[in-house]
């Protein structure tokens, strides 16, 4: 089954603790998903809106082998989680497996709809960020995976 990670930055690479653009071991933490679960991203932060942004967080993929996303979400103006959905029905066909990482709670596809059997939302925080804990419990969704099949 084919894997979308929907990555916020701010709050997920960015955290409070780090500052703005240092690396705390979240890209480190970010391969180590990426790697296990095999996913495509789709980037979900405001960083998607600013070519200046985009350059940056591409050379720090480039930077820690991670590849570079395959595509934004539409800027609407709204919840992430509606920015997310209008993806999801414009690109996906097939059976998709999603993760939504993102440190706000307007990503969380849990209020608006059950249909969606294979989403799964980890929530950082702004204060630190993507954590060794959040990084095991998605890494944890492919040995899962891997187990049933």
């Amino acid at each position: 089954m084919k894997t979308i990670l929907f990555l916020d930055v701010n709050g997920v690479l960015d955290c409070l603790r780090c500052g703005r653009g240092a690396d705390c071991g979240h890209f480190h933490r970010l391969r180590r998903i990426v790697d296990a679960l095999q996913c495509d991203i789709v980037l979900t932060s405001s960083v998607r809106t600013s070519r200046e942004s985009c350059r940056r967080l591409r050379e720090q993929f480039t930077e820690h082998r991670i590849p570079v996303w395959i595509g934004a979400t539409p800027d609407l103006c709204g919840a992430r989680w509606t920015e997310i959905m209008k993806w999801v029905e414009r690109h996906l066909r097939e059976e998709t497996r999603i993760v939504i990482l993102d440190d706000g709670d307007d990503a969380d596809p849990r209020p608006h709809t059950t249909a969606l059997a294979h989403c799964h939302f980890f929530q950082t925080s702004l204060a630190s960020g993507l954590d060794d804990e959040i990084t095991a419990a998605i890494v944890a969704l492919a040995a899962a995976r891997r187990g049933y099949g």
